[in-house]
């Protein structure tokens, strides 16, 4: 550990490189929600669960091995169990993966392949996005660049502090992911390759012990996790489907986030280190004496392994191979790629095409895919946010997916709701048609999480002869609706769905659940309102002009209510009136700057619903 910190202190470029993977793996870390996988991650590792309760967690629903839990769990029981914590422990282990992959580089060939390779790390698509998630995938990468590291040092010098480095490392490995038990099968194979290629009897029986003691450490070390690998192994059916046969294919891309910019870069580098490898000298297998052939057999055994004994397996048992679980092979793909990079021999060629890798990397990260600032995961925060900001009744939530996982929000916002476990269409049939009192609500929400769909059409007519649908929000791969008792509702609330104005110049979508007025007003049937205050909620959003949208103007009879400028997201806004007198009067709702320019875009009003409330 000295000699590393002594490096750095020389070596300012790498400590640049390291702030600057930093910075790009803590940019946006708390600006989406937890997803389903990471809640799933937050429950295990609960410090408030004991640890019998989280070895039990991961032997009969989890796959992973429990390395990740307990790290995250000694991190929530010193820092707190947020999901800024939980993501941190991910930004430190991907940045760590930094200084790995350098050291590595380094120990392969030299000081610039390492620096190479960790700048390529450090603005690799995969490896940012999966330091920012509460998951152990960070981990996997950085101890599968770890062990090839010790492994390579074992076998160039057999020495004790090795095996131990070695064995410690690639049990880091073992017990963090099940998919690296390929990756130390590839050792076990290039180990058997080096050894057969020493090139003196004292140095091949020096390596065999080294090579004895570190397997027979690892063997040891994880024996106590066998019970668990068989239960894994016991698996029959899984979530994931059949993998077809460009899966490889597939993988490579999406390492590097699709991105079109490095398509060519990319497939250019991968050519050039294989040409390189191909005209290598023909000099012995000797880790010491052929750094290039010694690179193609790592990344080689690594990627076959871990491919093919996983898809051999889904052909024959159960489908197991999915990209992320594949990040243990990434590190070497990266290390082709960098490989490449070092062959152009100019120095001024070689940092131009080092700085077009970097540099269309960031543009798609950033630019192309938004990556910072584009919602991708599930929003439990914003849903259960909003389920508690307008549950005042305490309404029961029905979630029968995911409710374990959504139960961590709530416990974060202070409240313990009703939750109702149970599939949401067996619970309204319940509701519906059940005499049993224990399913006679007054009101409840369904919270649709994780690619939950929401009722069927004919399910959710029959559910509204009886209950009003009075709230809905509609977020990313999320959804919740409130549902109230038409009886309960009756004079005090109006409900006004899309379909229900006269369109006047409008159209209803039915697909999206929207009403689109393309310019005037619309209004609904005359109602009968008592004079009193009022909240009016409107839930639409607006298509922009020169970046000016919609300007909305409400009108209750002959009234205004009220007036605003929607955005571009469907979302709620609250106006307040007061109604002076009853009567029977049409709610009106319209924009006043309609424009429209042919070839550059039209400004339009999008309308999902209005809610009428009187304020006690």
């Amino acid at each position: 550990m000295m000699h590393v910190l002594k490096m750095l202190l020389k070596e300012w470029i790498i400590i640049l490189i390291i702030l600057f993977a930093l910075f790009l793996r803590l940019w946006g870390l708390d600006t989406q929600s937890l997803w389903v996988d990471e809640l799933f991650n937050m429950d295990v590792a609960d410090p408030s669960h004991t640890w019998q309760e989280l070895f039990h967690r991961l032997k009969c629903c989890d796959l992973h091995p429990p390395l990740y839990y307990i790290i995250e769990r000694l991190f929530f029981s010193v820092f707190g169990h947020t999901a800024f914590v939980a993501r941190i422990v991910s930004v430190l282990a991907g940045t760590t993966s930094i200084l790995a992959v350098w050291l590595l580089g380094r120990e392969i060939l030299n000081r610039s392949l390492g620096l190479t390779l960790a700048l390529i790390t450090t603005v690799n698509y995969y490896s940012i996005y999966y330091s920012q998630e509460a998951r152990g995938y960070s981990f996997a990468f950085l101890f599968s660049v770890l062990s090839a590291l010790y492994l390579i040092k074992l076998i160039k010098k057999p020495e004790a502090k090795y095996v131990l480095f070695y064995a410690l490392s690639a049990l880091c490995l073992l017990y963090t992911h099940y998919f690296s038990l390929f990756v130390l099968v590839a050792h076990g194979i290039i180990s058997m390759i080096l050894l057969a290629a020493e090139q003196t009897a004292s140095g091949r029986i020096r390596l065999f012990k080294g090579l004895c003691a570190a397997f027979a450490i690892i063997i040891v070390g994880y024996l106590p996790w066998i019970p668990f690998l068989k239960a894994a192994l016991a698996i029959k059916s899984f979530w994931i489907e059949s993998i077809p046969p460009d899966f490889m294919q597939v993988f490579f891309w999406e390492y590097f986030g699709n991105a079109a910019l490095l398509k060519p870069i990319l497939s250019l580098l991968l050519i050039v280190y294989l040409l390189q490898v191909s005209i290598a000298p023909k000099k012995g297998l000797a880790a010491k004496d052929n750094p290039l052939v010694l690179s193609f057999l790592l990344i080689t055994c690594i990627i076959f392994t871990s491919y093919m004994i996983p898809y051999v397996r889904s052909l024959m048992t159960v489908p197991m191979l999915y990209a992320r679980y594949t990040i243990v092979v990434l590190p070497f793909i990266l290390l082709a790629l960098a490989f490449g990079i070092e062959s152009f021999k100019n120095r001024l060629v070689r940092n131009m095409v080092l700085a077009i890798f970097i540099i269309c990397s960031l543009i798609n990260i950033i630019w192309v895919r938004k990556y910072y600032e584009k919602v991708c995961k599930t929003q439990f925060r914003e849903l259960t946010e909003y389920i508690v900001t307008h549950n005042r009744n305490n309404y029961p939530v029905l979630n029968g997916k995911t409710s374990r996982q959504i139960l961590y929000y709530f416990k974060k916002l202070g409240v313990e709701p009703r939750l109702v476990p149970e599939p949401k269409e067996q619970i309204v049939d319940s509701i519906l048609h059940s005499n049993n009192p224990e399913w006679s609500f007054t009101g409840f929400w369904i919270a649709g999480t994780h690619v939950a769909p929401k009722l069927p059409t004919e399910k959710q007519k029959e559910l509204e002869r009886k209950y009003i649908l009075l709230r809905q929000k509609d977020l990313y791969d999320a959804w919740g609706q409130l549902y109230i008792l038409r009886s309960v509702t009756e004079g005090r609330i109006h409900t006004f769905n899309y379909n229900e104005f006269s369109p006047g110049r409008g159209t209803v979508n039915e697909r999206e659940q929207l009403l689109g007025i393309w310019s005037g007003y619309v209004q609904t049937p005359p109602f009968d309102l008592a004079a009193g205050d009022y909240q009016i909620t409107i839930t639409a959003k607006g298509t922009d002009l020169k970046s000016v949208f919609p300007y909305l103007n409400v009108f209750i009879g002959e009234k205004k209510a009220g007036s605003y400028y929607l955005n571009g997201n469907l979302e709620e806004h609250a106006l307040r009136f007061h109604l002076p007198e009853s009567g029977n009067v049409a709610l009106k709702i319209g924009f006043d700057n309609d424009e429209m320019i042919e070839g550059v875009g039209d400004r339009n009003t999008l309308l999902r619903s209005v809610i009428i409330e009187r304020i006690e």
